[in-house]
């Protein structure tokens, strides 16, 4: 399966790698690259100085050594701060979304969820936006959130940067037409007969979050939907 500038994208690695490295550092992607994933589902929360971290959460005490909220902290406060593997123990810097757009190979698809606290958090989706724009990786790049409002932005932002509205019910449908987006994100148990029918009707894609297991990556290959998010390595031997 291919987006629409013809970009491969049949299974984005959720976070990265985890098995090694704390989830959204580069260790974590530098992993899902070396496994063989092709696009890397990572999330991204800015700070109090306006910088783009990437990071599933916005308090520091879940993942990280560190305490607080990161939109309320200067940079030199989550610098100063490691994520830390819950498993292995072993401890990351938190990255900036612009050393990440950096170092990952431009053939690299990135799927960046923006994390929001407040429907109106329109200075992340700027400052995302244009270090995509600054690192040429508009045509493979895709910008997701559950914030319907931050994708309308991103279309005002960028004719060339796709976006995904997640959903992780179906009553969210409801504010698919506020964001905009080209793509939608469901929970994978969300997939029946009526959001397919609904999608197909107005040539939406779907791509699917967190495919973990081979007989749900197999029931969804089996609705002709090609690409999806999953933590598990072991899924790409599947085909597209």
């Amino acid at each position: 399966m291919k987006d629409l500038y013809g970009n491969k994208i049949p299974l984005m690695s959720h976070r990265g790698v985890k098995s090694t490295y704390p989830e959204n550092t580069l260790g974590a992607y530098s992993d899902a690259i070396k496994a063989g994933f092709e696009a890397i589902e990572l999330d991204v929360v800015m700070s109090k100085n306006k910088t783009i971290y990437c990071s599933h959460n916005h308090d520091l005490e879940r993942e990280t050594d560190g305490f607080g909220y990161i939109p309320d902290l200067s940079d030199a406060e989550i610098n100063s701060c490691l994520a830390t593997h819950p498993i292995t123990g072993r401890k990351e810097k938190i990255p900036r979304l612009e050393d990440v757009l950096k170092k990952l190979p431009n053939t690299m698809y990135l799927n960046i969820e923006i994390k929001s606290r407040t429907l109106f958090e329109f200075a992340a989706a700027a400052r995302t936006v244009n270090l995509i724009k600054m690192h040429n990786r508009e045509r493979k790049s895709m910008i997701s959130s559950f914030n319907p409002l931050i994708l309308r932005a991103i279309r005002l932002l960028s004719r060339n940067i796709k976006t995904g509205f997640l959903i992780k019910s179906l009553s969210a449908l409801r504010l698919y037409q506020l964001s905009g987006a080209e793509n939608i994100h469901p929970r994978a148990d969300l997939i029946n007969k009526g959001l397919l029918d609904y999608c197909n009707k107005r040539q939406i894609k779907i791509i699917p979050w967190t495919v973990n297991t081979y007989p749900a990556r197999a029931h969804i290959l089996a609705q002709h939907i090609g690409e999806m998010i999953s933590d598990e390595t072991r899924l790409l031997s599947i085909g597209t």
